[in-house]
């Protein structure tokens, strides 16, 4: 069912001693008539009593007894198009007051802010705080130098330190071993003696570089 596209009546829920008085039948009869009134709280049927049990779907003897309690009640009056219940345009276009909106207002507000509350905010929190021990982390970046920081050190130091002497003769026989990180420069061995480090010069000699 589409209820957007559906009629309705209200129904109070409400109960006086009016509505305890009236048989179950009458009760019966009143909530079938609310369902067929039309929007001048008029029932139309041209054959009485007849008519309106066609119409409810009821007993000709029981509608007809509990009719006459209806209109004794004063529920509904009879006329000639068939029955008119005086109080229905009231009671159907009735507005709630303004304490029993607020009220609703209320308990809106309240379920929307109980829907609004999502396991996931301790997820996010988590998440914030992993954030921030990445960022803690960043520092130690810089405590590894890169190979390109190294080797500018090592070119200011070479350009600041003594002047360099060629390879005496006594070390013609010693072994080069060139430096994985910079392949122009070599550590001099004699046997197993590491005797200095050296490096080619403008003119492809040999040279000796000292700290």
């Amino acid at each position: 069912m589409d209820w957007s596209n559906e009629l309705y009546v209200k129904l109070y829920r409400r109960e006086t001693d009016d509505d305890l008085l009236l048989s179950w039948d009458a009760r019966a009869l009143w909530h079938e008539m609310l369902k067929r009134f039309d929007r001048s709280g008029l029932l139309t049927t041209r054959r009485g009593v007849l008519g309106l049990a066609a119409l409810v779907r009821g007993d000709v003897a029981v509608i007809e007894h509990a009719i006459a309690e209806l209109e004794q009640d004063g529920r509904v009056r009879r006329v000639d198009a068939g029955w008119l219940a005086p109080n229905f345009v009231p009671a159907q276009d009735a507005r709630k007051n303004d304490r029993l909106r607020q009220q609703e207002a209320r308990e809106k507000r309240r379920r929307e802010a109980i829907n609004s509350i999502e396991p996931h905010n301790d997820v996010t929190g988590r998440d914030e705080s992993s954030h921030d021990v990445t960022r803690g982390h960043e520092p130690s970046h810089d405590v590894t130098p890169c190979h390109s920081e190294i080797r500018s050190e090592e070119k200011r130091r070479s350009e600041t330190s003594a002047p360099t002497r060629a390879i005496p003769s006594d070390l013609s026989e010693m072994r080069l071993e060139p430096l994985t990180w910079n392949p122009n420069r070599f550590l001099g061995f004699v046997g197993e003696t590491k005797v200095g480090l050296f490096e080619r010069n403008t003119l492809g000699e040999l040279v000796e570089v000292k700290p």
